[in-house]
C-alpha cells in the first residue's frame, strides 16, 4: 500500500469503528441488559440524543448552553463557522472561528414554558400543547429531559446574536447527538425560510378523482371515426 495510504489508516479505522458502534453497540448492550432484567435503552432513550459532556473543545452546532442566571440556550450557527483548533495543537497554522457573533435560540423549560404556563393557567386547547411535540412543529421542538438536562422547549422565533466571547463563557451542557443535531438545524432553516402562497381550489380535481365522497367516475376519450379506405379524390 502506498505510504500516502498508510497515513489514513487510523483515520480509517477510527471513523469505521464509530460508525459501528453508533449503528450496533446499543442494539448489543440493549440484548444483554433484557438477558439480565428488562430493556432499559429503549430506541426513545434520552441518552441517544446528547453527546454529554461535549466532545468537542470549542463552542459548536447544537451546542447546549446555560447561562448564571438559568437560562438555556440552543447554538444555532453552522460548526464551520465555529470551528478552532485548540490552543495546544501542534499545527503549522491554527484555525481559527470565522464566527464572530454565534446565533442562539432560547430553550425554555418545558414545564413552566410560556405555551405550557399559558395553558395550564387558563385552560384552552390541548391540542395546541400536544403538538409542541411533533417533530415537524414550524416554531417549536422539545428535547428530552437527561441527567441535568431537563426538558427543554426550544423557540426557534425567541433567537438572538451574542458575541462569540461571550458565549464562550457560557457553560457547555452537552451537544445534540447526530442525526438529532441536523435535524433541529433543518427545522430552524425550514421554519425560518418558508414562503407563504395563496391556496388553491383543487376542489374539481379532487371531485373527479372521488376523493369527495362520490362514485368515481371515468371519463372515456373520445375515439376518433375510422379513416375511410376509399382513396381521397385529388381536384385538379
Amino acid at each position: 500500500m502506498a505510504e500516502s495510504d498508510q497515513h489514513e489508516i487510523p483515520l480509517v479505522l477510527i471513523n469505521q469503528l464509530a460508525a459501528w458502534l453508533k449503528e450496533n453497540a446499543v442494539r448489543e448492550l440493549d440484548s444483554v441488559i433484557s438477558a439480565n432484567g428488562g430493556n432499559v435503552v429503549g430506541h426513545s432513550s434520552a441518552a441517544r440524543v446528547y453527546l454529554k459532556p461535549p466532545v468537542t473543545h470549542h463552542v459548536t452546532a447544537a451546542d447546549i448552553l446555560t447561562s448564571p442566571t438559568g437560562d438555556w440556550w440552543l447554538v444555532l450557527t453552522p460548526a464551520c463557522d465555529l470551528y478552532e483548533d485548540p490552543p495546544t495543537a501542534e499545527v503549522t497554522k491554527k484555525r481559527h472561528a470565522k464566527a464572530e457573533f454565534v446565533r442562539l435560540a432560547r430553550a425554555h423549560v418545558l414545564h413552566t414554558s410560556p405555551p405550557v404556563a399559558d395553558w395550564q393557567a387558563n385552560g384552552g386547547n390541548k391540542r395546541r400543547v400536544s403538538d409542541l411535540f411533533r417533530t415537524d412543529h414550524n416554531r417549536y421542538r422539545v428535547l428530552p429531559k437527561y441527567l441535568d438536562v431537563p426538558d427543554l422547549l426550544v423557540d426557534f422565533e425567541d433567537v438572538t446574536s451574542l458575541p462569540l466571547d461571550v458565549v464562550r463563557a457560557l457553560r457547555r451542557v452537552a451537544t445534540l447527538d447526530s442525526p438529532f443535531a441536523e435535524a433541529m438545524l433543518t427545522g430552524h432553516s425550514r421554519a425560518v425560510g418558508r414562503i407563504g402562497t395563496p391556496d388553491i381550489d383543487f376542489e374539481r380535481q379532487k371531485e373527479e378523482l372521488g376523493l369527495k365522497g362520490n362514485k368515481r367516475q371515468v371519463v372515456q376519450p373520445s375515439v376518433p371515426a375510422a379513416r375511410g379506405t376509399e382513396p381521397t379524390p385529388i381536384s385538379d
